[in-house]
């Protein structure tokens, strides 16, 4: 039987390239990440989580202990000598040099893997999730380098999830880092691009206290007053 925690990692995992080091931020909006594998939390806030594992050198993708020694064969990772222990070394990365006091009170979520350049359209404004794919990937970079203080996620979509299903997921996991359990104010706007409204639970909405959901051309914009 397949490792439950096995969900398409090789997409964008398989030959990493990993840093073994104490917990860093993505970005100052949250204050927690998930192991990519077995979900498990890291943070320096949290009571109870990891404080310290393996993550890609952008610090996007962090892996516990015990998943990267179960999979590190599989997925053929190469971790970075000068970094092995470091546990307590926090060079900033440029993702981490956010504003101070800047919270998006506007978050979009992408789920069209032909995206691309698109995310560095102006009207793509706020916090931005969109899923991971090549050609995403390449303009999400880019889109760092022009502005490094642009709070932009990537996410996989599971292996024969529909992306119905990979919304209802994310939403909840966005909800979680830009709500005002997370930050003050927290987001008031999630806009939804590439699912369409008739798609998604709808009890979702009503559960994170979201007021309207309205239909848009690519998608739809949900609100809370």
């Amino acid at each position: 039987m397949e490792d439950w925690r096995l969900q398409g990692q090789e997409k964008y995992l398989q030959n990493a390239i990993l840093e073994r080091k104490r917990y860093q931020r993505y970005s100052q909006s949250w204050d927690h990440d998930h192991c990519e594998f077995c979900w498990k939390k890291f943070s320096l806030e949290v009571p109870g989580a990891l404080q310290a594992g393996y993550a890609t050198t952008d610090n996007v993708r962090w892996i516990c202990d015990a998943c990267f020694e179960d999979f590190k064969s599989r997925f053929n990772w190469t971790v970075n000598p000068s970094r092995q222990d470091g546990t307590e070394r926090m060079e900033p990365t440029p993702v981490q040099l956010v504003r101070a006091g800047e919270t998006p009170s506007r978050v979009v979520l992408v789920l069209e893997d032909d995206f691309g350049e698109k995310i560095l359209s102006s009207a793509i404004a706020g916090a931005v999730w969109v899923v991971d794919s090549e050609k995403n990937r390449l303009y999400v970079e880019k889109a760092r380098r022009l502005d490094p203080s642009r709070p932009i996620t990537r996410f996989p979509v599971r292996e024969g999830e529909s992306l119905a299903s990979a919304c209802d997921r994310i939403i909840w996991a966005l909800d979680e880092h830009h709500s005002e359990v997370s930050q003050n104010p927290g987001y008031r706007e999630l806009e939804v691009i590439g699912v369409s409204l008739s798609d998604v639970s709808r009890t979702i909405f009503q559960d994170l206290n979201f007021t309207r959901v309205v239909t848009t051309k690519t998608g739809f914009l949900a609100t809370k007053e």
